[in-house]
């Protein structure tokens, strides 16, 4: 049965105490499938400014590392990481 994490919508095992890429911790290991989670709702759930998101949504990596800078000034290539993961988490 495969299971998601309630925040981000990562996969998840049942051996797993948190989510790898959110950090949720997972209260018990639930018995039925949970609903789909909408990948933006999940990403501002999760803290991820929403112009970031939308930028990401559009296709438009670039504008979404330039707001990840300015938000969290931080260093162009650790922005570009962190807009990689998030793109890599959403996609599973």
């Amino acid at each position: 049965m495969s299971q998601l994490c309630a925040v981000c919508g990562a996969p998840r095992t049942t051996t797993e105490a948190a989510c790898p890429f959110c950090r949720t911790l997972f209260a018990s290991t639930p018995a039925v499938d949970p609903a789909p989670v909408d990948p933006s709702a999940a990403a501002v759930a999760a803290g991820w400014p929403p112009a970031l998101i939308a930028e990401l949504d559009g296709g438009n990596l670039i504008g979404a590392i330039k707001i990840y800078r300015e938000t969290y000034k931080t260093s162009l290539k650790e922005a570009k990481e962190a807009c990689d993961s998030l793109v890599a988490a959403r996609r599973r």
